[in-house]
């Protein structure tokens, strides 16, 4: 183990006071109080297998937009009077952000965080990984732009612990679950087959520039062509594709509610909650039960994103024509639902929050239940007394009979 100095550590001269690091870190280290202020001049990663310490009153000072990234394990353990503070220079002008810490372990790694300041980043903490876990105690996340806590970029939630912990003067929300998120860069519909007048598969997809929610979605033919024969049970592939593969990489076909036709020749997609495409992410929808117009051309296709009523982006009208776009071999397997549930906040306090405290979005989640509801589930089973197993080996409650 190295104290204060190991491998992407320099320090400048005329700087004795601050420690540049510009490498990733690929051995066991330790920083200090003394050995600091650490200045973060480049993406940093915390490589697998490795371990970085904080100790009390260490001062982490990240450049403009810089990630540190946590692949193996990041422990970081300030105290009541000499927190670890992660942040950006002090001279650097208010607007600046550094990015964020990245977590993104194996299902050994921990990234654990107690009496820890975060502040003036975009997001605190982001979470790209599933495996793992990640525990907050004691920490302050505060003058963040967007999210406190954001999970993303990954079909299940590693278990989160946050306990008396603060978050204050959140952009958007302290907590957000969206395992897996404006305008409409680019956009696209294609037929499987271009027989005339005949019922076929479609798939349209839409890439966005920023984040859209919605609750449903509508796509138009716009007086061609026939969409009545689009059900529920016709949608193939409906989900989110984060990093353009053209796979669904977030299956949103469990949150559909229903599907409706506005007209013949229109369809709209009601989720059973609203769905967040992140920018830079496509939404790809495949179906069947659409009959193609009789002749050839170019068609224009209208699709909406709407939210309560209220569409979330301009009018988009896509090309579709249906001679040059056939012949397309379209996969009809989703990806794994997304899942949360082993998240626990306690003892924690929200001030400030520009959209929620705690916000999650996922194909499966668990109950989660707040500290008193625990207290009240854990003292009835207390009054139910203790149990007994019983001839088909299973638990059962032990019954009192009273005298008649």
């Amino acid at each position: 183990m190295s104290l204060g100095l190991s491998a992407g550590v320099t320090i400048v001269a005329g700087s004795s006071d601050l420690m540049y690091v510009e490498d990733d870190i690929s051995e066991d280290t330790t920083w200090t109080a003394a050995g600091g202020p650490y200045r973060i001049a480049a993406d940093v990663t915390v490589e697998k297998g490795t371990t970085l310490r904080i100790e009390p009153g260490a001062v982490v000072q990240s450049a403009e937009d810089i990630t540190i990234a946590v692949e193996g394990n990041l422990t970081a353990e300030g105290t009541a009077s000499e927190p670890v503070t992660f942040t950006t220079a002090p001279q650097a002008p208010a607007e600046i952000r550094w990015a964020s810490i990245e977590y993104d372990g194996a299902s050994d790694s921990r990234l654990s965080l107690s009496h820890v300041t975060i502040e003036r980043a975009t997001n605190g903490i982001t979470v790209a990984s599933g495996a793992g876990k990640i525990a907050l105690s004691e920490t302050t996340v505060r003058n963040v732009e967007r999210n406190g806590i954001r999970v993303a970029d990954t079909s299940n939630t590693p278990k989160i612990t946050v306990e008396d912990s603060a978050f204050a003067e959140i952009g958007e929300r302290a907590v957000a679950l969206t395992p897996g998120t404006g305008t409409v860069r680019e956009s696209d519909v294609a037929a499987q087959s271009n027989d005339l007048g005949e019922q076929t598969m479609h798939r349209a997809t839409a890439t966005f520039v920023a984040d859209v929610t919605m609750d449903s979605f509508r796509v138009g033919y716009r007086g061609h062509g026939n969409a009545s024969g689009v059900k529920r049970g016709s949608i193939k592939r409906l989900g989110i594709d984060t990093d353009g593969d053209e796979r669904v990489d977030r299956s949103l076909k469990p949150a559909v509610r229903t599907v409706g036709h506005p007209g013949s020749n229109a369809f709209r997609i009601r989720f059973n909650r609203s769905v967040t495409v992140p920018a830079g992410a496509t939404l790809v929808a495949i179906y069947g039960g659409v009959t193609n117009p009789e002749t050839y051309g170019t068609y224009p296709v209208a699709v909406s994103f709407e939210r309560a009523g209220v569409e979330q982006t301009a009018g988009t009208r896509i090309p579709f024509d249906i001679y040059s776009s056939a012949g397309q071999r379209f996969g009809s397997e989703d990806a794994k639902p997304s899942r949360t549930g082993r998240l626990s906040i306690t003892g924690t306090t929200f001030d400030a929050i520009g959209d929620r405290g705690v916000f999650v979005a996922a194909d499966a989640a668990r109950r989660l239940l707040n500290r008193r509801e625990l207290v009240r589930r854990r003292a009835r089973n207390r009054r139910r007394g203790p149990r007994r197993a019983s001839r088909f080996g299973r638990p059962r409650r032990k019954r009192h009979l009273r005298a008649r």
